[in-house]
Parts: structure tokens; sequence; C-alpha cells
């Protein structure tokens, strides 16, 4: 549960400007044009990192070998910048929301509040008089406590749960009108070098982990089904099933490398999670950047609305 509200909130932590204007600065060098309507919130990495690191769970992530690492091999720096597009002002609110800490402690507890109802009854029905007396035999409440823990990741009592998540983030979806978005988000530091050097040859000479790519089409179907591969083994991609709708990949004018693709998303359990977006991805001086989108209502409109923005970038 806290899993899935942290996908949302790390989705949309920013540090609000409530702007509108035509040309704006992305970082490493790349503009983009501002939708009629929209508003634009920034926010580099490291305002983003003394915000997270309030939270113990997120600093000892943030704070780890592994992560670090990570981020210097991809070239993440403390300038790394990521803008968000909305074109509501229910979504700007919940930005103004989730830019403080104090923000995000209230959005907790709002999504905290819409499910505890909902789980007092299933805990209710649930928890039956052999399950009680078992949990009054333990010795400590640390035993007690690892019990629960376990019987509710169980299957049954894990898509009850989660069904109770999604019904409160449908909720908080509603409320806020988070149906379309736009993000972009750029690093500052250059990525490993022979990464990079790795990645110019992807159709040339050959493919990560070996995959011997022969063109531009068979390295797209590689991608598409890495990244199929990578949804399924995350939880809460279990319920959706994804259809790449459109893949490109090929050389700008900076002869760089991109990908761009575009994808439908569906979700078993509620109608709400029904998504169309787009994924870019390329260098630019040897420093990544990526641009996404989402859409889950009007979506024609919004993507002709994207394609202003996206079609620059993989032109320059």
């Amino acid at each position: 549960m806290k899993k899935l509200l942290g996908i949302i909130i790390l989705g949309l932590l920013l540090v609000v400007s409530d702007t509108q204007a035509k040309n704006v600065d992305v970082g490493n060098g790349i503009t983009i044009d501002i939708p009629k309507n929209y508003k634009y919130f920034q926010i580099n990495y490291k305002k983003l990192k003394n915000l997270l690191v309030k939270f113990p769970n997120l600093k000892k992530q943030i704070n780890s070998k592994d992560f670090k690492e990570g981020l210097k091999f991809t070239g993440v720096g403390k300038n790394s910048k990521l803008t968000i597009l909305v074109e509501n002002q229910e979504a700007f609110k919940l930005v103004k929301k989730l830019s403080t800490s104090k923000g995000i402690t209230k959005i907790i507890k709002e999504f905290e509040s819409l499910t505890e109802a909902p789980m007092n009854e299933f805990i209710e029905k649930a928890v039956t008089p052999d399950i009680l007396k078992k949990l009054e035999g333990m010795s400590s409440k640390k035993e007690v406590e690892e019990w629960f823990e376990k019987w509710l990741s169980e299957p049954n009592q894990d898509k009850i749960i989660t069904q109770i998540s999604n019904d409160a983030l449908n909720s908080l979806i509603t409320k806020y009108k988070i149906h379309k978005y736009a993000m972009v988000i750029t690093f500052d530091k250059k990525m490993d070098n022979d990464a990079y050097n790795d990645l110019q040859t992807l159709g040339k000479k050959w493919c990560v982990f070996d995959f011997k790519c022969k063109n531009n089409k068979d390295v797209e179907h590689y991608i598409v089904k890495e990244m199929s591969n990578l949804l399924k083994e995350e939880a809460f991609y279990e319920d959706y099933s994804i259809e790449f709708i459109e893949t490109k990949i090929g050389i700008n004018n900076k002869n760089s490398l991109f990908f761009y693709t575009k994808m439908k998303m569906e979700n078993d359990m509620s109608n709400l999670f029904f998504s169309k977006g787009e994924l870019l991805a390329s260098t630019k001086n040897e420093k990544l950047f990526f641009a996404t989108s989402s859409c889950s209502e009007n979506c024609d409109n919004f993507f002709k609305i994207t394609n202003e923005i996206f079609d620059p970038i993989i032109k320059d």
C-alpha cells in the first residue's frame, strides 16, 4: 500500500513554479515549448534529495552505496532537473502540497484516511477466532507483528489490500484530476563512458546483453521486450496489460541515438488506471535525458500537444 503511494509521490514531487511560458529551459541546453493553458513545475535533484531524506525509509535507500553508484553511472548530479507539465488547477494544488515535507505528510494522511475504514472492515471479517487464538498464544509483540505481516502478504489478503489501495488512489486521482501530465528529466553529468559508447552502437554492431541486432527494427523489438519483462517483474504492474502502439529508434540531427515509444496500459482492477503514455530516451552532450507523458482521459488532443514537445527534441 505504501509502495503504491510512494510511486504517486515520487512521480509528482516538485518545487512549484506557477508559471505559463512559451519556451522553457529544462536542462542540458534543451528547451521546450509549453502548450497553451499548461503550467510547468521544476525541481533539481539537490532539492528533491533534501526533501526525500526527511523520510527514514527513503533516506536509507538514497544513502546506500548501490544507489549512489547508480547515480554516478547514469550521470545524476545535484543540478539534474525534473520538469512536469499539467493542465488544471486541481493537479497544481496537489503539486503545491507535495513540494514540502509537511504537504507530503498531509497527502499520506489523506491516503491513510481513505483506507482506514475498508481495512478495518476487512480485518474484522478475515481474522477468525482460530487466528485470534493463535495470536494470543504468541510470546511477544514482535512475533505477532511478524506473523501478521506474513499473513497479509499471502495472495488472498494481498489481493484485497491492493484493491483497497487502488480505490484510495482512485479517489485521490479523481479529486486532484491527475489525468494528463508530461515530464522531462535531464541529467547534468556525463554518463559512464563505456555505457555511452555502447549505446551509440545499438543497431550497428551489437546490442546490450550480447543480443545480436541486424537493424533498428531488431533493436526496437529487443527494447520493447526488455521493457515488458521489467514491468512484469514489478508488483505494481502485475494487474496491467501493456500494449506498445508505436516504437521508433534512430539518430537525431546531433548524431545521438534516440528511442521513442507510445504505449497503452490497462488495469484489470480499475478503469481509472487505464492510460496511454509516451517515453522518449536519448542523450545530449553524453548526458541522458528522458521525456514521458501519461493520459487517461480525452487523449487525442493531448498527444497532439505532446508531439509538439517531443518532435523538436528528437530532431534536435
